[in-house]
C-alpha cells in the first residue's frame, strides 16, 4: 500500500493515483477535500487508509495458514 500511494511508483508503473485530493487556497487558508486528517464523517484520507489497513489485518487473522496449518498471516501483513 505504501508503494501505491507513492507518486514515483505510480508514474513508473503507469498507475492512476489512489487518492484524488482537491486543494483550495482561500484567505490564507489551505483546505483539502477530502480532508487529509481524520474527521467526524469518516471520509478523511487518514480514515480511508486506516479502514484499508484494518481490513487487511482482519483478513490476515481470519485466514488459517496454508503452509503450516496453524496460525495466521498477521506477521506477513505487518511486514
Amino acid at each position: 500500500m505504501s508503494d501505491q500511494i507513492s507518486i514515483h511508483y505510480n508514474k513508473h508503473n503507469q498507475l492512476p493515483a489512489m487518492f484524488d485530493i482537491k486543494v483550495d487556497l482561500r484567505d490564507r487558508d489551505v483546505k483539502f477535500e477530502p480532508p487529509i486528517e481524520s474527521c467526524s464523517r469518516g471520509n478523511g484520507i487518514r480514515d480511508i487508509i486506516l479502514k484499508i489497513t484494518n481490513d487487511f489485518i482482519s483478513l490476515a487473522i481470519q485466514m488459517p495458514r496454508l503452509d503450516t496449518g496453524n496460525g495466521d498471516y498477521l506477521v506477513e501483513i505487518k511486514d
